[in-house]
């Protein structure tokens, strides 16, 4: 004879799911438009947020007078990079040195850039950071830097493709005007000085509630519950579920992954016995992006 158990409500606790890792190992973190003749030095600091064994899957591009994406025209050598440390590209070495006292890390022609054109940020062909609106002349708006300089806010960014001007400070147009180096300049470009977020642990709780579940029937459900990281979340099951809960299940071993809005994963699992009980583990996924 068939068994029957009526009404269970089971919650099953798994809070695993450390390690808060970003997909974007980089962030845009400067573009300045220096007072040299000339109008240099010019360029950009990013910041690195962790060890990178291959630096050649990033590279930058300018988007100049509001014309839209000129996509990655820097690639960066296939060399490492150090976590909490700056990279430096500019468009020339000689004025970079003498105004800030150090050599830029690379040069390049994109970063050519007047103080009304959007910087660009590549993982993989994708943009990860961006500096202004790629398809608006900065001239005249709130983020203009011509003979001044742009820096991220501490514990902001990296933002995707979509530039978010309340993460940035600005110096205001001519701000560098007469300058002759940073150091002694009335307005200070600040490089070296972000911070960046402080990653927040994804913590998972899956639990099990069946208004009917028999030895093998396929009514059992599942369904995680997230705190922590960044919303919003995707959820990956074991079954090809791509929501929070999962049902239709029958006894057996189940897992979960989360991926919040930063890249950040963390995986759990359930294992459903039977009518009365399961058993749940859990286990932290770090996302190097590498």
């Amino acid at each position: 004879m068939k068994k029957f158990y009526t009404r269970i409500a089971l919650p099953l606790l798994l809070t695993l799911l450390f390690f808060s890792h970003s997909k974007a190992q980089l962030t845009l973190t400067a573009a300045f438009d220096g007072p040299l003749s000339g109008g240099i030095p010019k360029g950009i600091e990013i910041y690195v947020s962790e060890d990178i064994s291959d630096l050649s899957i990033y590279g930058v591009g300018s988007a100049n007078n509001g014309g839209g994406s000129d996509g990655q025209e820097f690639t960066f050598p296939s060399v490492s990079a150090t976590s909490g440390t700056y990279i430096y590209v500019a468009s020339e070495s000689t004025a970079f040195t003498s105004y800030f006292g150090f050599a830029p890390d690379y040069t390049s022609g994109s970063m050519a850039i007047n103080g009304d054109d959007a910087i660009e940020l590549f993982q993989n062909g994708t943009v990860i950071d961006v500096f202004g609106d790629i398809n608006v002349d900065g001239n005249g708006t709130p983020w203009e830097y011509l003979d001044g300089w742009a820096y991220r806010l501490s514990e902001t960014g990296p933002d995707g493709s979509i530039f978010s001007l309340g993460n940035w400070t600005f110096s205001g147009a001519n701000a560098l005007d007469g300058c002759p180096d940073n150091a002694t300049c009335a307005s200070v470009i600040p490089l070296g000085t972000y911070t960046p977020p402080v990653p927040t642990p994804i913590e998972v709780t899956i639990t099990l509630d069946s208004e009917t579940l028999c030895d093998d029937s396929s009514e059992g459900t599942l369904t995680a519950s997230v705190t922590g990281g960044t919303p919003d979340y995707t959820y990956a099951w074991s079954t090809g579920g791509t929501t929070a809960t999962i049902t239709g299940l029958v006894q057996g071993f189940y897992i979960v992954t989360v991926t919040d809005n930063t890249g950040s994963t963390g995986t759990a699992s359930a294992t459903v016995i039977g009518p009365t009980s399961i058993s749940a583990s859990g286990s932290s996924t770090e996302n190097t992006g590498a």
